[in-house]
């Protein structure tokens, strides 16, 4: 009985991190926010489940803009976040910008991705609500 109360993911938002027991997880699961689920590797907000399992490149990117939301986060971060990249070039940013439309693509159903004058910025379709 005691496993069902122990932490078993790990909530990151912005400027906030915390466990978060069983329960927890299942009222987030079931309600309209929008969650990047890093365990099975999908983005699912209400009924809709988005997999990115074989998409590592688009689940680190939506990983941080997720995590900054619903601030922007500069094109820099993501390049290091995404590809490793510690100096941007020309191809890292081409490489970026396909990588968006590709994410922006296999996110439709849930979310748009804005370009910003730094970056970008994750915009769920529905309107979030906390899950707490």
């Amino acid at each position: 009985m005691q496993a069902f109360h122990a932490p078993t993911a790990r909530f990151v938002g912005r400027d906030v991190e915390r466990l978060l027991a069983l329960e927890e997880v299942e009222r987030l699961f079931a309600s309209e926010t929008l969650v990047v689920d890093a365990c099975r590797n999908v983005v699912r907000a209400g009924g809709k489940v988005v997999s990115l399992s074989t998409r590592p490149v688009l689940l680190a990117l939506v990983r941080a803009l997720a995590a900054e939301w619903p601030g922007d986060v500069a094109r820099e971060t993501l390049l290091n976040q995404a590809f490793g990249a510690r100096h941007a070039d020309d191809s890292h940013r081409a490489r970026l910008r396909v990588e968006i439309a590709r994410l922006r693509e296999a996110i439709k159903p849930l979310a748009t991705l804005r370009a910003t004058r730094r970056g970008f910025v994750l915009q769920p379709t529905r309107e979030l609500r906390s899950a707490f």
